[in-house]
């Protein structure tokens, strides 16, 4: 449901974050719909092209 809202309204990217898997999830909106999620892992460092400089290790957000 919040996946329709967000398209309907145009929201460019949102991310979805599951502790206990230790994953994010990125949707980005392209011609009003979004595709194929990315999915970051632990090990990964995750940057956002809305977010200018921003880059998030994972591996901090997850430490125990």
């Amino acid at each position: 449901m919040k996946r329709s809202l967000y398209e309907r309204f145009g929201v460019p990217e949102y991310w979805i974050v599951d502790p206990d898997a230790e994953i994010v999830q990125v949707f980005r909106l392209s011609d009003g719909r979004y595709g194929t999620c990315l999915e970051f892992h632990k090990n990964d460092v995750l940057d956002s092209p809305l977010l200018s400089g921003l880059s998030i290790p994972l591996s901090d957000v997850f430490s125990a």
